[in-house]
């Protein structure tokens, strides 16, 4: 009886792995390899998700169509957008470029007045 019962709760056990299609994925800077930590990614315009300390997240199920869109940001890099579909098929892990600012301005307060800095880059 114990063997019937276990085997019953293996093979259902095996039967929701089967089905669950969960993806993971991780996101890496192109020029060094190194994970992005805490990057954003957003799902079909309505979900987000943040990719964890080594830059892994997973899509659940529910987001795990071939058409889903996902956009990844993250602070001084270009968003990238691709399907599931394309991050199913992409071999390398997910790639993400530098951008660098030509110009930066800082605004601060003093008390009577909101002074500006500008520089060139």
């Amino acid at each position: 009886m114990k063997t019937k019962v276990f085997s019953t709760l293996f093979t259902l056990l095996m039967v929701q792995f089967g089905i669950a299609q969960n993806i993971r994925a991780k996101i890496v800077d192109e020029a060094t390899g190194d994970a992005v930590p805490y990057a954003n990614i957003r799902v079909n315009e309505s979900e987000n998700l943040v990719s964890n300390g080594e830059g892994y997240f997973s899509l659940s199920e529910n987001n795990s169509q071939d058409e889903t869109l996902l956009t990844i940001s993250y602070l001084g890099y270009v968003n990238q957008q691709l399907t599931v579909n394309a991050l199913k098929n992409q071999i390398s892990p997910l790639h993400l470029r530098l951008v660098f600012l030509n110009l930066v301005m800082l605004m601060y307060r003093t008390k009577n007045q909101i002074l500006m800095k500008s520089w060139l880059m």
